[in-house]
This record gives structure tokens, C-alpha cells and sequence, in this order.
């Protein structure tokens, strides 16, 4: 088989086909074998479509029925991001900027065969993210994909795991990931447009949604999650100098970030955010709602004290995720000053009362000691002074 075709859409056109996006020539070249069985074999072929070219070995057994497809695909380097960013989950959907799409997701690909088919390419272009070399398969059976994560480089780490959707009784979807080495900052980049952060970071995730919509599935996700980042940095923004009045910009570097999650019901809740610097501490705490994109979480400073005592600035994140609001929560900032100045006040009171007790009695009292300890003592120490002098008047004696 010989196909060049260098206006695709036209010559959709012409077998009354409606006419695909512009995409380039395509062309396909292979030898095809065809048996009595209902055998199909694709062997040494090229196939070069939306800019990518990829080699191929197929079989298609189409005497069951349903068709039975094993397939073998090597490329180079695939643009996939015209794919990933046309296509969505939803058809004909349009997602709303502050919700997800609530259009039925056109899931009957998956019960269109079984089989596997792998796929080996040095580099893939998913538009949003830009994964390096990978080695992944496609497992269907039954209206159930499983896809596995093989060997995945991509942003100098590494993925494996395991997708899954599953369309058996009603669309649901799940994933095991462990991320290792991953960098922030390129990830960051090209999936959120966020610059700031750099550090190589660790990752694992567990979650399982369903639903018809995009919508359904993210307000009914549950998982959890854990990250750990080794040393970094954070331009843009110095807490050191933050906590002492300095409001300009600069850069935070931090030894390490921890965290873990829990996901209930597309809610995504962190109690553990954990972020140590050489002279500060920061705290998170919050949830996250994946399904409503919005955000309530609280982030604290903290200058590092022994009695954890330090000057903390507690910082409220909350609102939408197009439009958060970020304030000094007064609250918590009130309550951590209180709780310094209520110890000072308790130790200057228990000062006090124990030094008026040394002066009723006449003795010296230790301060560091319990108030109760410390009457306890100089009431001993007040009793043993009066019984020697009793027993030297007792035996007329002098000092």
C-alpha cells in the first residue's frame, strides 16, 4: 500500500466526507496482508501525519466481534499538541472559564476494540506539558483503557504508573502516579505559566472519578497525594525580608517543601505544608476544591525561635481560582501574639508572686520553680530557721 495525499481535507471532500482541520500531507506506505481467517497484517510501515512521523507493525483479527488489535508504534519526536489542545474530553462542549464543562463526554472509543498497542518515542509534544524519552502502552478491553507509563522522562525526572477509564457502567477514571526528580520551574512553566519556583520534586497521587461531564468527575474525585521538593528557590518574593517590613521583591531560597493531601468529594484538604528556610518556617494549611476551583487556604511565615515564639504573618489565600484574595488573616495573627503575650504575663505574674513570698518570709525563692514549689520551700526553709533557734534557746546556747 502507497497513500499521498497532499490536501487531506480535500480529498475528504471529494468522497463526501466532511473536510478535517488543516494538518499538513499525509502519507502511509506498508505492506498488507490479508487472510480467509479475517487476519489483517500491517508490517514495515511509515506513516508521516500532522507533521510526525512514525514507524508501525499492526495485526487486526476481525472474525470475533469485536475487533482485536495489537499494534507496535516507534517515532522520533510527536507533535501531539494540536491534538491535545483540540480535541478536550468533552464534545462539543465549552468549558466555562470558572467551572469545568458539564457536556456528556463521548466515551464509546473505548468499546471500538481491544487489544494493546505500545508506543516508543524519544520526545512527545502534549502542548501543555512535554514529556522526553517515553515508553508507554494502551490496554483495551471491554470499554476499559489502561494506560501505562513504562518508562516516562520529562522535565529531568521520571513518571511511572498507571490511567485508567473505564466506560464499563458509567464513565469513571483513575490514575497512580509516582513522580521522582521532577524540576518545578519547567513544569510549572508550561502547565500553569508559573516561573517562580525551582527545586526537584517528588511526587505520588491517587485518585479515582466518575461522571458523564468533566464537571461530574471533578467534584467526585478522592485520593491522596504527597510532595516532597529538596532545596529551592522562589523569585519575586524574599519572607525573610517580608517579616521584618521589607514588602520588595528579591528571592526565597528554602532547604525543602513537604506536604500531603487528602481528596474527598473533589475537595482536595492539606493540614502538613511544611516550608524550613535557614533563618524561617512556613506553614500551610487549607483545602483546595478541585471540582469548584476555588481555594481557602492559610500560609504562615514564621521567624525560627527555639520556644517557637518567633514574629509569624499568617497570609489568607481565598476566592476563586481566577480571582483569589490574598490578605493578613488578623485573626490567626492576633491569636499567635496573645498566646506569646499570655506566657509572658503568666511567667511576670509567677516572678512576682514568688519573689513576694521570698519577702514575707524572708527567704530566698528560686523563680524558675512552680509557685506551689515555691511556698512549699520557703515555708520549709522558714520552719527550719524557727526550730533552731528554739533549739539554741532550749540549750542556752549562742550562734
Amino acid at each position: 500500500l502507497a497513500v499521498a495525499l497532499p490536501d487531506p481535507g480535500a480529498f475528504l471532500s471529494a468522497l463526501g466526507q466532511p473536510a478535517a482541520a488543516p494538518g499538513g500531507p499525509l502519507s502511509l506506505r506498508g505492506d498488507i496482508t490479508y487472510t480467509r481467517e479475517g487476519l489483517v497484517t500491517l508490517r514495515d510501515a511509515s506513516l508521516t501525519a500532522l507533521g510526525n512521523a512514525l514507524n508501525a507493525q499492526m495485526d487486526l483479527d476481525l472474525s470475533g466481534a469485536t475487533p482485536q488489535v495489537t499494534a507496535h508504534l516507534v517515532a522520533g519526536r510527536l507533535d501531539l499538541a494540536r491534538l491535545a489542545g483540540g480535541a478536550g474530553g468533552a464534545q462539543g462542549g465549552q468549558a466555562a472559564p470558572s467551572g469545568w464543562s458539564k457536556a456528556p463526554i463521548a466515551a464509546d472509543a473505548l468499546s471500538a476494540f481491544n487489544g494493546e498497542i505500545t508506543l516508543a518515542a524519544e520526545a512527545i509534544d502534549l502542548g501543555s506539558l512535554k514529556l522526553d524519552r517515553s515508553r508507554l502502552s494502551v490496554a483495551l478491553d471491554k470499554a476499559r483503557a489502561v494506560v501505562s507509563l513504562r518508562e516516562v522522562a520529562a522535565y529531568g525526572g521520571a513518571v511511572q504508573g498507571q490511567l485508567v477509564a473505564n466506560n464499563r457502567s458509567g464513565l469513571s477514571v483513575a490514575g497512580k502516579l509516582d513522580i521522582t526528580g521532577m524540576e518545578l520551574n519547567g513544569l510549572l512553566r508550561d502547565a500553569m505559566e508559573i516561573e517562580s519556583f525551582t527545586g526537584k520534586a517528588d511526587l505520588k497521587l491517587d485518585f479515582l472519578g466518575s461522571g458523564a461531564s468533566e464537571h461530574q468527575i471533578m467534584n467526585s474525585l478522592k485520593g491522596t497525594a504527597a510532595l516532597k521538593v529538596g532545596k529551592g528557590t522562589i523569585t519575586g518574593l524574599d519572607l525573610e525580608k517580608l517579616l521584618r517590613g521589607k514588602t520588595a521583591g528579591g528571592v526565597t531560597v528554602f532547604d525543602a517543601l513537604t506536604g500531603s493531601a487528602v481528596i474527598e468529594q473533589g475537595v482536595l484538604r492539606n493540614d502538613d505544608l511544611l516550608l524550613e528556610l535557614p533563618r524561617l518556617i512556613a506553614r500551610g494549611e487549607g483545602q483546595v476544591g478541585i471540582g469548584a476551583r476555588d481555594i481557602n487556604y492559610l500560609f504562615t511565615p514564621q521567624l525560627r525561635r527555639d520556644d517557637d515564639s518567633g514574629l509569624a504573618f499568617p497570609v489568607r489565600i481565598k476566592g476563586s481560582w481566577d480571582n483569589p484574595r490574598i490578605r493578613p488573616d488578623l485573626d490567626k495573627a492576633l491569636g499567635i501574639d496573645l498566646k506569646a503575650e499570655k506566657q509572658a504575663l503568666k511567667d511576670e505574674a509567677k516572678s512576682a508572686v514568688t519573689e513576694k513570698i521570698g519577702e514575707e518570709l524572708g527567704v530566698t525563692v528560686d523563680p524558675a520553680g512552680s509557685v506551689k514549689d515555691a511556698a512549699k520551700d520557703a515555708a520549709r526553709g522558714k520552719l527550719e530557721e524557727e526550730v533552731k533557734g528554739g533549739l539554741r534557746k532550749l540549750l542556752n546556747r549562742g550562734e
